[in-house]
């Protein structure tokens, strides 16, 4: 990388992330990761970049000591997912789920016919009984939960990881999101309020997603293997 300086800010399973102190951050992908998989990041993120979401803007793919890296701008901030260990309230963490909503459905207003379908994903985790479930062209992230949504000191709000991007009905992509949301939550009362609150800001009926929550739940048990 020439005379920039590379300071390791974060570590994954895996890749690292060095900040260039340059206004990027090098996601570097440890040795004989997937090229396959590097490439999908690559193409998925030039497809959000496409849209007006606030998103890390992919810049080049790099080579270093036989490790391949991306160059993406490098976004400060606090996730939601950090937030929402401070909600003490109903009130506090309907304003946070408020958040994730409206960023999701503006995601929701864009489409897109480049990159992987839907059931494309799901095949690969080999989900049964999917061949009646409707398509679509409306861009799902696949992984939307506060985890990958990073609020910063202007308080914008900013969409990353963009692994399972794919394309296909909105309600797959809701379905994905009342699952992640819901999945690790023990108490009863505490997941059904989550779960119904985020449905009704997203307007949506649980009969509307329910057809997806099968196909869902298997392939996020494949996920964890």
């Amino acid at each position: 990388m020439g005379e920039l300086k590379m300071k390791l800010i974060a570590t994954g399973n895996t890749a690292e992330v060095f900040d260039m102190e340059d206004g990027t951050v090098c996601k570097l992908f440890k040795q004989g990761y997937d090229k396959n998989s590097i490439q999908l990041e690559i193409s998925n993120t030039q497809i959000i970049n496409k849209t007006d979401l606030n998103t890390p803007k992919f810049f080049k793919q790099v080579e270093i000591e036989d490790r391949t890296g991306i160059i993406y701008t490098k976004i400060e901030g606090t996730s939601l997912l950090k937030e929402s260990e401070t909600c003490q309230t109903p009130e506090q963490m309907t304003a946070l789920l408020q958040d994730l909503a409206n960023l999701q459905k503006q995601l929701h207003t864009n489409t897109t016919t480049e990159g992987i379908s839907y059931k494309d994903y799901l095949n690969f985790f080999n989900c049964k009984n999917i061949e009646n479930l409707p398509e679509g062209n409306t861009i799902c992230h696949g992984d939307f939960h506060p985890g990958n949504i990073i609020r910063t000191a202007e308080n914008k709000l900013v969409l990353i990881d963009f692994m399972n991007l794919c394309h296909g009905p909105k309600e797959y992509d809701i379905a994905r999101t009342y699952v992640l949301l819901t999945e690790y939550i023990p108490d009863p009362q505490i997941k059904a309020f989550v779960g119904n609150t985020y449905l009704a800001l997203m307007q949506t009926d649980f009969s509307q997603i329910e057809p997806f929550i099968g196909a869902v739940e298997n392939c996020r048990k494949q996920e964890m293997l």
